[in-house]
């Protein structure tokens, strides 16, 4: 289903267009994010279920619609945005973009959108988990502000951040930027709040201050994993390039990978431990791109429809046996398994640890499902090392 969601911006409008199964009307919106005891305190994505940067933006853009909307903003309104992620730098950005309001953005880190900094490994796709609905494989978000084409997670970080540097430049002060500033409280304070910050002291040290405003927002994300989520094992970030698979173990016989977790972060880690020459792209282009590949959209979307209607009755689901029994012979006839086994890691030995007794959950992308699919029927072939759950 299409939703057309109006956009005004200095010196024109644009319309955003977003795919998706539901319609969100603004009341909708204001209903999810909202504080019940705390009118004028808003979450953004915390609580949701699709985790990626792309559906940040979107949810920050529908926020920031709904809030002038439902005439939630006062005239001259000052806001609060806690957190300068993907959600909150384009909530803010949005805000400011709307006139009359004034946005105070506040990062703890020295820098915005700081997870996906140093990032070069992991790729962004914006329209990729709708894989095979139409126009999954568009490289643009389509997004009418901050938006980018699909790249690493560092090029889409420093192009979303030249259009953030545009907007600050065309609000004229209206949007403040507040790096390495640490929220400590947030606090009702005479009909408004009063938003309470750590920051660095010019003289050397931390000093504290607070800033009135009578919107809060708190974009502050999904967190980043523990160092040490096993006692003595320190495990990289999703986000780091040292945590992703790569060339250190060259010349191993028998390489042994364990990945804990089946969701969309494991499945590609999967992926990346059981490839040769890891690139995320190649996995994703080499499949959607096959040719005969779209005669199996109707069997991958009737198996997503079982999935969910089994989650909602509470049980499991088993995505490996309605892959064989849908689609098996297809995948094995067009030569997409033949293509994953080329790309495998010679003798790698692959752990997956999951708290689920399923392998796979119909909360990940379809694609990535696809693609472990793919790779257990590679690894069960003779030839190749054996898959163990």
């Amino acid at each position: 289903m299409e939703r057309v969601l109006p956009w005004g911006r200095q010196g024109g409008g644009c319309d955003l267009r977003i795919w998706r199964d539901d319609v969100l009307t603004p009341e909708d919106v204001i209903a999810g994010a909202r504080i019940e005891q705390h009118p004028g305190v808003y979450v953004l994505g915390i609580d949701d279920t699709r985790i990626t940067f792309y559906s940040q933006q979107v949810r920050g853009l529908e926020l920031a619609h709904a809030l002038q909307h439902e005439h939630l903003l006062s005239a001259n309104a000052r806001v609060a945005v806690i957190g300068g992620g993907a959600a909150g730098i384009t909530l803010a950005a949005a805000l400011a973009l709307q006139g009359g309001t004034d946005v105070h953005l506040f990062e703890k880190a020295p820098r915005l959108l700081p997870l996906q900094s140093d990032s070069q490994r992991r790729r962004l796709d914006p329209h990729i988990y709708d894989w095979p609905n139409p126009d999954a494989e568009h490289e643009l978000a389509q997004l009418p502000i901050l938006d980018w084409r699909s790249g690493s997670a560092t090029g889409v970080r420093d192009a979303v951040l030249r259009e953030f540097d545009e907007v600050r430049a065309a609000t004229q002060g209206r949007l403040k930027v507040h790096l390495g500033h640490l929220v400590t409280a947030i606090a009702p304070y005479a009909g408004r709040f009063l938003t309470s910050f750590e920051r660095d002291a010019p003289a050397g040290g931390r000093q504290t201050s607070s800033q009135e405003c009578e919107v809060v927002v708190l974009a502050i994300g999904f967190g980043i994993e523990h160092r040490f989520a096993i006692p003595l094992t320190e495990t990289a970030s999703y986000w780091h390039d040292a945590g992703v698979p790569g060339a250190e173990i060259a010349g191993n016989p028998r390489p042994t990978f364990l990945i804990s977790g089946n969701g969309d972060g494991g499945l590609i880690d999967l992926l990346a431990s059981a490839s040769a020459t890891f690139q995320h792209d190649d996995i994703v282009r080499g499949i959607t791109q096959r040719p005969g590949i779209q005669a199996l959209r109707d069997a991958l979307l009737e198996i997503d429809a079982q999935a969910l209607v089994a989650e909602a009755s509470g049980k499991g689901f088993d995505f490996i046996a309605a892959y064989d029994q849908a689609i098996g012979d297809q995948v094995e006839a067009i030569g997409l398994v033949d293509e994953m086994q080329g790309r495998l890691r010679s003798g790698v030995q692959l752990f997956l640890q999951t708290r689920e007794s399923e392998l796979l959950s119909v909360r990940t992308a379809r694609l990535n499902r696809l693609a472990v699919y793919l790779l257990i029927r590679a690894c069960a072939r003779p030839i190749v090392e054996e898959f163990r759950t």
